[in-house]
């Protein structure tokens, strides 16, 4: 695939931002091993395919920067399991995603996706070096009483599309807001990889960190064997040790670990020592997600035909406020619904998403935002090649969302942060206050003790969080 193909007849129309795309996330389909409870679109790996799939990838990403302004502050390689890939075609991906950091003119990636040895290294080792707020809502019951939030001096006379007679403002969100979310271990580079424990090795370690990966985010979701043989994870609990030293040796700055509560069998006991071996390790974020049991999955086959018993849901919320307390006890600060991070360690690149900001995606099955317009990529191999080497764009659905949708979709995504929603972020994004826009939902939340909205922020009450997908539904409403 040496020549590049022409521009696509079909392609979605290149926006010309005058602010360039900060994210990129990236699917790696590929897993040694297909586990019961995933949805994600993954397949085993193939020698044949997984050189055709990067060099699509590198293709797909080249295209884009043609078409948009890339000046990537985060880069996340998702999956599936990156670390799957061989290390020569990992550490080309790598090297040829972190040559768009910051990068202020069009530069080709077409010379990293060279086969030639010397010319590769080359390019490797380059690239590593409101108007008036309307009066606060008669909330009735509680005698809650909302302040209103900081002006916004960043004003233009258009428009608002979701309330006309005020006008919009330039910046979706206001410096201070930015900056509370920018952790202070790290400068303005995040590149996340992840990866299982058995597949980590001092070789792609090495590769992926001389290509400026700093973060890696392991798939540990037990320390229990049991747990681990029920979750079809192949890796034993000492290799999840073994992975983090070796990342730490190998000078990754952050390390995560997922781990997974509601798993039949599991107790309080059980999770609780997953907990703790998590932090003894000494990792500086954890992910904990309640299993689910998603349709289509090998999980939920096995659960429609009674061959598993999901967990009661008291015993689910007894878990999860049991990681609640515990991380808290140990010094992580719960930053989202399913996330804990030492002080200053939070995923920026995840941030992008709760924000609801721009994002570019490529690989097969991956979703992007650009410009109001979220996209899914083809999920199946071979197609997402196909359509990339005949010079289309690989999408398998586009919607573009008018201002109400995305209003709704960004109160939404905030509400999974503890910081709750920006109630002057979300204004000078949007032009009204958001007490005003979501008064039925904040009011019915609020009586119900799930909400609390103060002076500056909407946010999930402790309660709120155990049923934090119904309370977010309302405002999508």
């Amino acid at each position: 695939m040496a020549d590049r193909p022409p521009a696509p007849p079909d392609a979605l129309t290149c926006a010309q931002r005058s602010e360039p795309i900060r994210a990129l996330y990236v699917h790696v389909p590929f897993c040694r091993n297909i586990c019961g409870y995933c949805d994600f679109y993954k397949i085993p790996l193939r020698g044949d395919l997984a050189e055709a799939t990067v060099d699509a990838l590198l293709l797909e990403l080249d295209r884009a920067a043609a078409c948009w302004p890339l000046a990537l502050r985060s880069v996340f390689f998702g999956g599936g399991t990156p670390t799957e890939l061989p290390p020569e075609l990992l550490g080309r991906l790598a090297a040829a995603c972190a040559a768009f950091r910051d990068r202020g003119k069009g530069d080709s990636v077409a010379a990293v996706r060279t086969r030639d040895p010397g010319v590769r290294e080359s390019q490797r080792a380059a690239s590593i070096e409101g108007a008036n707020r309307p009066p606060t809502p008669p909330w009735e019951g509680g005698g809650l009483k909302l302040g209103p939030s900081a002006p916004s001096p960043l004003r233009t006379s258009a428009p608002s599309p979701l309330n006309p007679s005020a006008p919009s403002r330039l910046h979706p969100f206001p410096p201070s807001c930015l900056r509370a979310f920018v952790p202070s271990c790290l400068d303005e580079w995040e590149f996340t990889v992840e990866a299982n424990p058995a597949t980590i090795t001092d070789e792609n370690a090495g590769l992926l960190r001389a290509a400026g990966v700093n973060r890696v985010s392991m798939g540990a979701q037990s320390f229990a064997p049991a747990e681990l043989r029920f979750l079809d994870r192949t890796h034993r609990p000492e290799q999840v040790t073994e992975s983090v030293r070796l990342c730490r040796r190998h000078g990754f700055e952050v390390v995560n670990l997922d781990l997974i509560f509601g798993v039949p069998g599991q107790t309080v006991d059980s999770w609780r020592a997953s907990l703790q071996a998590a932090v003894d390790l000494g990792v500086d974020h954890l992910s904990c997600y309640a299993l689910t049991y998603e349709e289509g999955t090998t999980l939920h086959r096995r659960l429609r035909t009674g061959r598993v018993l999901q967990v009661e849901n008291e015993h689910e919320a007894e878990l999860y406020e049991v990681t609640m307390d515990d991380l808290a006890a140990a010094g992580f600060e719960q930053y989202e619904i399913s996330n804990f991070a030492r002080p200053g360690f939070e995923c920026r690149h995840n941030l992008v998403y709760w924000h609801n900001e721009p994002h570019l995606a490529i690989g097969p099955s991956a979703c992007g935002y650009i410009d109001g317009l979220r996209y899914r990529n083809v999920p199946d191999v071979r197609q997402y090649v196909e359509a990339i080497r005949a010079g289309r764009w690989p999408r398998a659905s586009e919607e573009r969302l008018d201002a109400a949708h995305r209003a709704r979709e960004t109160a939404m995504l905030a509400l999974r942060l503890t910081g709750g929603l920006d109630r002057a972020a979300f204004e000078s994004r949007f032009g009204i206050e958001p007490t005003a826009f979501f008064r039925e939902a904040i009011e019915r939340s609020v009586s119900d003790g799930l909400v609390d909205v103060t002076r500056d922020a909407i946010r999930l009450t402790r309660a709120g969080r155990l049923v934090g997908d119904n309370v977010m539904a309302a405002f999508l409403r």
